[in-house]
């Protein structure tokens, strides 16, 4: 693939964006060195509501990641040969999984959010921030609530028009939307009932000068 489309990929539009763009704002990244007691990073992720810790070593790098997985993993591995206190975390680590931050979660192969709870955007020296699977529902959320708020007033609006036209007169009002889109040369399924309609048929429905006068003529008689 050459640069120039692999560039177009990236910035192709996403309900998600790069991966970057999905890091909470102002998000401060803990990263805790190797030696540290495994009873005093599972207080500090007690007290800053995580549920991981990045791990480096005496470089700074990061080597792994504990959570409270990776420890359920190895406490039950150990059970009680060994005092929580004075185990360090370097014990208990699993491995770092990292996207860069102009990834897209959705085409990365870095990350599956099937299985994996988090990812660390940025790379083992360079950590960009920590992207949980609830920042990925939030963000869903926030962009198909526009979608779910359509599909509502869809169906709230389309009992209302059929109560406006009538059955003989929604008959008629789809005919002419057919009719318009055959000579104007658009073959796409005719519109049969108004659960066939999109959006743009319901405006020509409403606001159509011929079912006003429909509409008049019923309600006068």
């Amino acid at each position: 693939m050459s640069e120039t489309c692999s560039n177009e990929t990236r910035r192709r539009p996403s309900p998600f964006g790069p991966a970057r763009i999905l890091v909470p704002e102002n998000q401060q990244v803990i990263c805790i060195p190797s030696s540290t007691a495994v009873s005093d990073a599972v207080r500090m992720m007690i007290d800053s509501n995580f549920s991981q810790l990045p791990v480096v070593d005496e470089n700074k790098r990061i080597v792994g990641v504990f959570s409270y997985r990776s420890l359920g993993e190895r406490v039950y591995e150990l059970q009680d040969k060994i005092a929580l206190s004075t185990l360090p975390v370097s014990e208990c680590l699993e491995p770092a999984k990292f996207l860069g931050p102009d990834d897209y979660i959705d085409t990365s192969n870095a990350v599956d959010f099937y299985e994996d709870d988090y990812v660390i955007v940025g790379a083992p020296d360079d950590v960009l921030g920590i992207l949980s699977v609830a920042d990925v529902f939030i963000r869903l959320n926030d962009f198909t609530e526009a979608f779910v708020l359509l599909h509502e007033t869809e169906l709230r609006l389309r009992p209302l028009i059929e109560q406006n036209l009538g059955p003989e007169g929604l008959s008629a009002a789809l005919k002419g939307i057919n009719t318009r889109n055959r000579q104007q040369g658009l073959h796409g399924r005719p519109l049969m009932t108004i659960e066939d309609c999109e959006f743009h048929h319901y405006i020509d429905l409403v606001t159509s000068k011929s079912n006003s006068r429909r509409s008049d003529s019923r309600s006068a008689g």
